[in-house]
């Protein structure tokens, strides 16, 4: 009899030993989905959707954290009543809580459940959340409440300009106006009279900000005006491209702490100030790698020379009016190969990592030393530094400029209008260099970013 009971109770043990375990929350048929992108991982999607890997796991019936592929559907659990596809989406500038809400045809509370949040005046431009969407479904939907729309929503249903509420109320960022609250709204009277009006729409692309990224602000306004920002207390300067078309190049220093930037805006009108923003905007890190460069001159990371250096290059303040570039810059060198990138963390002769590279490093691989201007310019500085060597700098117009050290020798001088390809110096090893090689830079703003995506044309042409 025992036996029998032993060897009942180890089939047990065996049969549910076995069994593979049942995700209980949903049927699969209703679980939202992701549609996989480019660089995602499972422990990635997990992240997104602060679930674990391997529910994720369990409920897709994969195995093999290798099988993903970009476009393919993953059910996403942890969300129950919730179906559609689930994108990360990025609050813009101008955007509430509650237009955000409507945008996506998705209540308030459901998304506040969604993305875990408590407080809705705590978001900022920047914020990323979670939302389900239909496949075919526009942005932008009609409200179907007058009584609680936001700024944004009753600029949608009466067809007038935000930013002309937040003047005509005083009120300087759209935070500060909350759905039910009283205030008083633009009649079309007050858009067709209204000095105020200036300012029609507004974009920063990309967004969020990124350490050393080039940030492009661009702002339509409905009459001529000038346009300056400051995010946080960096100066600004924009330029007309055409009618009420105002464009703004800002560079975000690699070394900047991330966390949120105040971004100031003001338009002005016949000398007259007539429109303030004001709104916090998101910073994220870059990413950036840790590198030990050990052999070079002392002399190269003395901290007198380097701040010698610096004020040099922060004396000069010469920027064209003119966008002088046109498409996408080009290799400086012939048969580019890439050595160290943008950005990288270092440290010198085994002192402290307390340096960045601003520029990223190309090695001699073509039968000749040749450096060539990436974009039409103005050369503007050629000359001696104490950790760039021989360093020619060339303004693009805008605010955007190029740089090229270490080199063997100068072909141009300042003053010189250079074209692209032109052939602007010869590649050396002056400097802070342990070989022949070109340092190569974009200053955005008087500040150095990453200059591999001028390469590929991301920015205005």
């Amino acid at each position: 009899m025992f036996h029998r009971y032993l060897s009942f109770l180890l089939s047990l043990i065996l049969l549910f030993t076995f069994v593979n375990p049942v995700y209980a929350q949903q049927s699969t048929d209703t679980y939202p989905v992701y549609i996989v992108e480019s660089g995602d991982t499972f422990n990635s999607i997990a992240q997104k959707f602060d679930v674990s890997v391997n529910d994720l796991m369990a409920v897709n019936n994969i195995a093999d954290l290798n099988f993903l592929n970009i476009g393919m559907r993953i059910n996403i659990p942890g969300y129950p009543g919730v179906t559609g596809v689930l994108q990360i989406k990025t609050l813009n500038v101008g955007e509430t809580f509650s237009s955000f809400s409507s945008k996506y045809d998705i209540s308030p509370s459901q998304l506040a459940q969604l993305n875990k949040i408590t407080s809705p005046t705590s978001l900022f431009a920047g914020s990323e959340l979670i939302v389900p969407v239909n496949e075919d479904q526009k942005d932008f939907p009609s409200p179907s409440s007058i009584s609680q729309l936001s700024l944004i929503e009753s600029s949608m249903v009466f067809n007038h300009n935000p930013w002309s509420t937040l003047l005509k109320n005083s009120i300087s960022s759209s935070w500060d106006l909350l759905p039910g609250d009283d205030y008083f709204p633009v009649s079309q009277n007050d858009e067709n009279n209204s000095s105020n009006n200036l300012i029609k729409d507004i974009s920063i692309n990309p967004f969020p900000l990124i350490q050393g990224s080039t940030e492009v602000i661009h702002i339509q306004t409905n009459r001529p005006a000038s346009i300056t920002a400051n995010l946080s207390g960096h100066q600004i300067g924009f330029f007309k491209l055409g009618e009420n078309d105002y464009y703004a190049f800002e560079g975000i220093h690699a070394l900047d702490q991330i966390g949120l930037k105040n971004l100031d805006i003001s338009a002005t009108e016949d000398s007259v100030v007539k429109t303030i923003i004001s709104q916090p905007v998101l910073l994220k890190a870059g990413i950036f790698i840790n590198e030990t460069v050990n052999g070079v001159d002392s002399n190269s990371v003395d901290p007198k020379a380097i701040e010698e250096e610096d004020n040099i290059l922060k004396s000069i303040s010469n920027t064209s009016a003119e966008k002088l570039w046109d498409g996408p810059f080009d290799y400086p060198v012939d048969e580019p190969c890439l050595g160290s990138t943008f950005g990288n963390r270092r440290t010198y002769n085994d002192g402290a990592l307390n340096y960045y590279h601003t520029g990223v490093d190309f090695s001699v691989c073509a039968n000749n030393l040749n450096i060539y201007a990436v974009a039409p310019g103005t050369v503007i500085f050629t000359g001696m530094l104490p950790t760039k060597g021989n360093y020619t700098l060339i303004d693009h117009g805008w605010g955007v400029y190029t740089g090229y050290a270490h080199q063997s020798e100068f072909k141009v001088q300042v003053g010189d209008h250079v074209s692209k390809r032109q052939i602007i110096g010869q590649i050396g090893t002056t400097g802070r260099s342990l070989g022949p090689h070109l340092h190569w830079e974009v200053w955005v703003n008087h500040i150095p970013v990453d200059p591999l995506p001028w390469l590929e044309g991301k920015y205005l042409k």
